[in-house]
């Protein structure tokens, strides 16, 4: 069963696999707006869900469109 957290009772504690160095730059960014690491986890996992933020493959660059004319 997972565990939740005692201010969000339905919501299930995750596991994401990050290096040291950029979780204490997420910590120290979100901290510098206000936040948490966890709210900025949500809004990018909200953002990649709604297609507002994609991730670019690294086996498949964006190839940019053909110049008009």
């Amino acid at each position: 069963m997972p565990t939740v957290s005692p201010n969000q009772p339905r919501t299930p504690i995750r596991g994401v696999r990050v290096s040291d160095s950029l979780w204490q730059a997420v910590q120290e960014h979100a901290a510098s707006e206000g936040r948490t690491a966890s709210d900025a986890t949500r809004a990018l996992f909200e953002g990649y869900v709604s297609g507002a933020f994609r991730i670019e493959s690294p086996e498949q660059p964006q190839t940019p469109p053909p110049p008009e004319g």
